[in-house]
């Protein structure tokens, strides 16, 4: 069983999934922009920023505990660009040093199952008192996910079209656009999952009509949007 909950750390997200009975479930991971830190089997997992949905096997047998970091917050967290981590999954042993990984593991270990969700947000919250995520980056996100076009998230920043393509790609696995466009396709998979018609989610998400939304779908998921949230 899934569940999910806000976190302290703002615009992230605590989500849990219990062993369940029968055989492991296979299942598409949709983009969102965000990227995931994730307790499973005694070890710490990255889930990168994707631009495509991953399909991945979950382990009926497993409890995993994550925290989901909003967009822009994980390269401060874990401290290498995103872009690095695009569309992959590695331990967090591949990324920092053996000791920093352990002083986490080792908490995380010594936590009752229940409770490393809270674990793993306080560890997160920790490092990102440390690193906090730069406003710009902030702003950027909000920005686009609020609709603005490139160009004028550009002029909001002050940046040309490089520097914010450089920054984007550090700041979020991918550029600007790109970024925008999953944060938009994001909201309407949202929408679409609490049952509304889909003409009225790609109306109310952005969209130029519903045969655009049903492009979308495809690039990002691979399938159309009603099976991606059946």
């Amino acid at each position: 069983m899934y569940g999910e909950s806000a976190s302290r750390i703002p615009g992230a997200r605590l989500w849990c999934r219990e062993p369940a009975d029968g055989p492991d479930p296979a299942q598409s991971i949709l983009p969102d922009g965000c990227i995931d830190l994730i307790w499973l089997d005694g070890d710490l997992l990255v889930a990168g920023p994707d631009t495509v949905a991953h399909p991945v096997t979950i382990r009926a047998a497993s409890r995993y505990s994550a925290i989901r970091l909003s967009p822009g917050a994980g390269p401060e967290l874990l401290g290498i660009p995103a872009h690095e981590i695009r569309n992959s999954r590695p331990s967090l042993h591949e990324l920092w040093p053996a000791g920093a990984v352990l002083r986490w593991t080792d908490r995380l270990s010594s936590t009752a199952p229940n409770e490393r969700c809270l674990m793993l947000e306080r560890l997160s919250a920790q490092q990102l008192e440390q690193h906090p995520v730069p406003a710009v980056t902030s702003g950027i996100a909000a920005a686009l996910a609020a609709g603005a076009t490139v160009t004028e998230v550009a002029q909001q920043v002050g940046w040309g079209d490089r520097r914010l393509l450089r920054h984007c790609r550090a700041a979020f696995g991918y550029g600007p656009q790109t970024l925008r466009r999953i944060l938009r396709f994001d909201r309407a998979v949202r929408a679409a999952r609490s049952g509304r018609r889909l003409a009225d989610v790609a109306a109310d998400t952005g969209y130029a009509d519903q045969a655009h939304l049903a492009r979308e779908a495809k690039t990002f998921g691979g399938a159309p949007l009603s099976q991606l949230t059946a």
